[in-house]
C-alpha cells in the first residue's frame, strides 16, 4: 500500500505581510545597559557637583564666622575701652569728687575785698605825662599815709594800671632818706590790688609810698579817660 505524500503548504500569517522595523532580544538587552550606565554617570556627576558646591559653601561660612568673630571682638575691646575710660573719670562709690579750688594768695589780707585799717592815706601827688597820639599815659603817685598798727604789708587798689618799678617807701616826702627795704610786690586780680611787701615792719608814724606807672586813658568816665566836646565859638570838635 503506497504513501499518500502530502503537498508542502507555506502558510504565511498577516504580521509577515507587514512592512517596518523589527527589534531583537539582544537589542534590547543593549539598550538597556546602556541606559544603566547613563543613569549611573549622572548620578556620579550630580554627586560630585553637589560636594564642590558644599565646600565652596562651607568655606564662605567659615569666612563669614571669622569675619563676624573679628567684628565682635573689635567691638568687644571699643566697649572695654570706653568702659575702662568712664571708669577712670567716674569716682568710685562711696568717694566724693572735691571741687577745684583757686589757688590762695600769697598774703591772707588779699583775699578781704576791704583794704586793711592798718594803714590810712591821706594825701596824693601825681606826676602825669600823657601821650594824645597813643592816647596812654605814664607818671608817678605819691601817697601820704599813717600806721595804725605794725605792719609789713601795704596794699593799694589799682585797676587798669601797670606798675613798672619796684614802690619806694620812706619817711620823707621827696624820698631824700629814711628808706624802708621791699622784698616783693605784686598784683592780686581778683580784687584789684598791688601789695608791696617790707623786709621789717613799719610801726606807728607817717609814711610815703611812690608808684611808678603806665596805662591807657580809659574810654568810659572812670579813672583818667578820654573826652571830645564841640566848641562852641567856632563849633570845632576837640
Amino acid at each position: 500500500m503506497s504513501e499518500k505524500r502530502v503537498p508542502d503548504v507555506n502558510y504565511k500569517s498577516s504580521d509577515e505581510d507587514r512592512k517596518g522595523c523589527f527589534v531583537t532580544y539582544t537589542q534590547i538587552a543593549i539598550a538597556v545597559v546602556v541606559v544603566i550606565i547613563l543613569t549611573v554617570t549622572v548620578g556620579l556627576i550630580a554627586g560630585l557637583t553637589g560636594n564642590a558646591g558644599s565646600g565652596g559653601q562651607t568655606s564662605t561660612t567659615g569666612t563669614t564666622v571669622a569675619t563676624n568673630v573679628m567684628s565682635t571682638t573689635s567691638a568687644t575691646q571699643k566697649v572695654t575701652q570706653m568702659a575702662t575710660s568712664k571708669a577712670t573719670v567716674k569716682p568710685t562709690q562711696g568717694q566724693t569728687v572735691q571741687p577745684t579750688t583757686p589757688a590762695p594768695p600769697p598774703y591772707p589780707q588779699l583775699a578781704n575785698i576791704r583794704l586793711p585799717t592798718t594803714v590810712r592815706p591821706s594825701e596824693y601827688y601825681f606826676e602825669l605825662d600823657v601821650d594824645m597820639t597813643s592816647l596812654s599815659f605814664t607818671g608817678s603817685n605819691v601817697i601820704q599815709f599813717s600806721v595804725t598798727a605794725p605792719t609789713t604789708l601795704i596794699i593799694v587798689h589799682v585797676d587798669g594800671i601797670n606798675v613798672t618799678a619796684t614802690p619806694q617807701v620812706s619817711t620823707d616826702r621827696y624820698f631824700n632818706g629814711g628808706m624802708e627795704t621791699v622784698t616783693a610786690h605784686g598784683t592780686y586780680k581778683k580784687n584789684n590790688y598791688h601789695y608791696t611787701v617790707l623786709a621789717d615792719p613799719i610801726v606807728f608814724g607817717t609814711y610815703y609810698i611812690r608808684y611808678i606807672y603806665r596805662a591807657n586813658l580809659a574810654n568810659d568816665l572812670n579813672g583818667f579817660y578820654k573826652y571830645q566836646y564841640t566848641r562852641a565859638s567856632d563849633r570845632e570838635t576837640v
